[in-house]
């Protein structure tokens, strides 16, 4: 048979011939000849071996984003189930665990010290306002702090007193401050009141496997702190203990409105609240601290607090209530006020520490269902009139007080058991959708364009 049609194409049974303009026009639409469909040679005949589909479409792409976001699950998973312990064995800060302090030896009244545990670790804080020095000795049984009437002294040759100022590793120590070298001593502070940390306090790690045995306040070790006070040797004193999350704490106010244009809204803190105070009226609304004291004035002038309120002391950061120390600002809840610009606008909100809990850990612990531990008021004044606006503090104990979700290695181990089977399914999909798509041998058919007899 001869005509005008190219090899790929054949003319259509019944021997008319076609033009190649036609032709041309089918092919552009991907067709050969009337009811031929794209990649036949002849009408009805089936895809041969050597039609492949193509590797980039999109299937195929599909199928490569499912295996690859498989494997980055699989390897994210073998991350957290390796790297979840490490990362607590490895950080310098366990929330789970307190320090402690038991005693101070000998006794010293007025000596306050106390361990505090704030975002980079835990942390010392004296306050000696006597006139007897407190000398604290480094690890090496060096002095390095001198806190008293001359303030506070630093020895700039012990390694401990670079060491103290952050808990963070690869401190850069000076090549002349080495152990047992001759004190030299520098004044850093005019007031006796000083924090640091302190490596004494770096809490014990505990592996997944003891978080999950442990109990609340389960005793998990001890630490001391060598001291002098007034040439006698004496030592902070004290110990570690478990403290896993107690539950959720609310706190409510018995009124929101309590005054005309005042609204009074409790923020949500685990244990200690935060209150908002909005004043959107032309008279100004005083705040009265936890000692009764002038405490915040809120109105259409801005925010003042009390520089020599308390509770206005209590509120600022470390650096802060140093600074404050250093100028000379002494925190006196029967001094008359002095005012200082707080914020502006109507509106202020601030940390409410008399609604902490005022249980001890122990009663905390034990409670069973949502239990009342604490009651407080909030007095308000504006013009001549006073509002004590009462409040409470409920603890809604939480279910399970074993380790963090994240932190149980079963919890791990069934999502990496659950993905290996995924991969398994998908590997096997992937199999029989394969065979499905292989081509049937089939006998040999003639030619495109061959002559039928």
């Amino acid at each position: 048979m001869t005509g005008d049609v190219t090899p790929s194409h054949h003319e259509p049974p019944g021997g008319g011939r076609r033009t190649p303009g036609l032709v041309a026009r089918r092919n552009r639409r991907g067709l050969g000849a009337r009811g031929t469909r794209r990649g036949l040679g002849v009408r009805g005949a089936r895809r041969g071996p050597d039609v492949r589909e193509n590797p980039r479409g999109p299937g195929a792409w599909w199928r490569r984003s499912a295996t690859a976001g498989l494997v980055s699950l699989l390897v994210a998973a073998a991350g957290m189930l390796v790297g979840a312990p490490v990362a607590l064995a490895d950080s310098a800060t366990d929330p789970l665990i307190a320090a402690v302090v038991d005693h101070v030896t000998p006794g010293v009244p007025g000596v306050t010290v106390d361990a505090v545990l704030t975002d980079l670790g835990p942390q010392f804080v004296v306050d000696n306002p006597t006139r007897t020095e407190l000398v604290v000795l480094s690890s090496a049984g060096d002095p390095f702090l001198r806190v008293g009437p001359l303030g506070v002294l630093a020895n700039i040759r012990s390694p401990q007193w670079y060491t103290s100022k952050t808990p963070a590793a690869g401190i850069s120590i000076p090549p002349q401050a080495v152990d047992h070298a001759v004190p030299l001593w520098g004044r850093v502070s005019d007031t006796p009141q000083w924090g640091w940390y302190d490596s004494r306090l770096q809490a014990p790690q505990l592996t997944p496997a003891q978080v999950a045995t442990a109990t609340p306040l389960q005793h998990l070790g001890d630490w001391t702190v060598p001291v002098q006070y007034g040439g006698t040797l004496g030592a902070f004193a004290g110990h570690f203990e478990y403290r896993p999350p107690l539950g959720q704490f609310d706190s409510a106010v018995s009124q929101t409105q309590p005054l005309p244009a005042v609204t009074l809204t409790v923020l949500p803190g685990n244990p200690t609240p935060a209150l908002s105070v909005i004043n959107s009226g032309g008279t100004d609304v005083s705040v009265l601290g936890d000692a009764g004291e002038p405490f915040l004035t809120i109105g259409p002038g801005g925010t003042r607090a009390n520089n020599l309120s308390p509770t206005w002391f209590a509120l600022q950061n470390a650096d802060d209530q140093q600074s404050l120390r250093d100028s000379g600002v002494r925190p006196d809840a029967h001094a008359a006020p002095q005012w200082v610009a707080a914020g502006g606008g109507g509106q202020y909100s601030f940390v409410l520490n008399r609604a902490k809990p005022t249980a001890d850990l122990a009663t905390l612990y034990a409670a069973s269902g949502p239990t009342v531990v604490s009651n407080w008021t909030v007095t308000l004044r504006s013009g001549g009139t006073r509002v004590d606006v009462a409040g409470t503090t409920t603890l809604r104990p939480a279910g399970d007080r074993g380790p963090v979700w994240w932190q149980s290695p079963l919890l791990w181990v069934g999502i990496g058991i659950a993905l290996v089977l995924l991969a398994a399914v998908l590997v096997l999909l992937r199999r029989r959708r394969s065979r499905r798509r292989a081509p049937a041998r089939r006998a040999p058919r003639d030619p495109v364009g061959a002559d039928r007899r």
